[in-house]
């Protein structure tokens, strides 16, 4: 499965027009229901859609400015290491010819591990806190995060330490405010951030961290343009993602011309009618010097 994404990854960054060659990075977990028996390609979560199995990938994603790209993509084996999933992603951030300026992670990647990681390779990152653990009994303070909760909106130098790891992080304290369906009010709850070389307040790190969610449309675009599978087989799921994945960081480079601006669905039947008129073609039209580049261009 992975050799299928190192060849896939030509194909994902071909697409990629003018881009910031340093640029915010977010990564996300992406889970698809599986109602199959599990294998070895699929991973358990909490039930989602009537299922606890799915079919996991891991994405990285330009959220700076309109064009936001696709420019890693991995499948999540079963019980895989989160720093495994993520040495994976960077690799392929690096061969898009991004610097990341600031990894913006989902919570699943928050672990000792990977912020170790992340720190032997110099990335600024922000991730949310997940606070796990016993509650404090009755009669017994909190503790490590759970205590640093109770303190207000601020940046706080914090070493998460669990059996025999640490490191070294700061902790930031924001408020978010939400309307309680419910109640009918508005309420507020504290969100702790755990990050490292990244400046600024409370609300800069939490309205920092709020453009990671602009990528929540991706995968609504991915899911519209995915093709259909009832395959067991990881490999050819990967295989279809991708694809799903491709077409988007084509529309996204072609589909936002002004001069045209089509919507993701012409796109992609554009695009489609090209690869068909190019399978048509004579042997004797097809291009012979393969060494040769082409410059990119949008779909005719």
């Amino acid at each position: 499965m992975h050799a299928l994404a190192r060849r896939l990854l030509p194909a994902l960054h071909a697409p990629l027009g003018n881009r910031d060659p340093v640029a915010r990075v977010a990564i996300d977990y992406h889970q698809i229901a599986y109602f199959g028996e599990p294998n070895r390609d699929t991973t358990r979560s909490t039930p989602t859609a009537g299922t606890h199995t799915f079919h996991t990938y891991a994405t990285a994603c330009i959220v700076d400015g309109s064009n936001r790209y696709t420019l890693g993509l991995t499948a999540v084996g079963h019980k895989e290491p989160m720093t495994a999933v993520l040495a994976r992603l960077l690799d392929q951030v690096t061969a898009a010819g991004v610097t990341i300026r600031v990894a913006l992670l989902d919570e699943a990647f928050f672990s000792i591990a990977v912020m170790q990681l992340l720190q032997s390779r110099n990335l600024p990152f922000v991730i949310p806190a997940v606070i796990r653990g016993r509650k404090p009994r009755p009669g017994m303070t909190a503790v490590g995060l759970r205590a640093l909760r109770k303190r207000g909106a601020g940046r706080y130098p914090y070493t998460h330490e669990d059996r025999g790891k640490a490191v070294r992080v700061t902790v930031v304290i924001a408020h978010k405010s939400y309307h309680h369906r419910r109640a009918g009010r508005r309420r507020s709850k504290k969100i702790l951030y755990a990050t490292w070389r990244v400046g600024g307040g409370p609300v800069a790190i939490r309205d920092r961290y709020r453009k990671r969610f602009g990528i929540e449309s991706r995968y609504r675009q991915l899911g519209q343009v995915r093709p259909r599978t009832s395959t067991t087989d990881g490999v050819i799921r990967l295989l279809w993602v991708a694809v799903g994945r491709i077409l988007r960081n084509a529309w996204v480079r072609f589909g936002t011309d002004p001069t045209h601006m089509w919507t993701l669905g012409a796109a992609c039947l554009l695009l489609l009618l090209e690869i068909l008129e190019t399978r048509a073609m004579s042997p004797n039209e097809l291009p012979t010097d393969r060494g040769a580049t082409t410059q990119a261009r949008a779909p005719t």
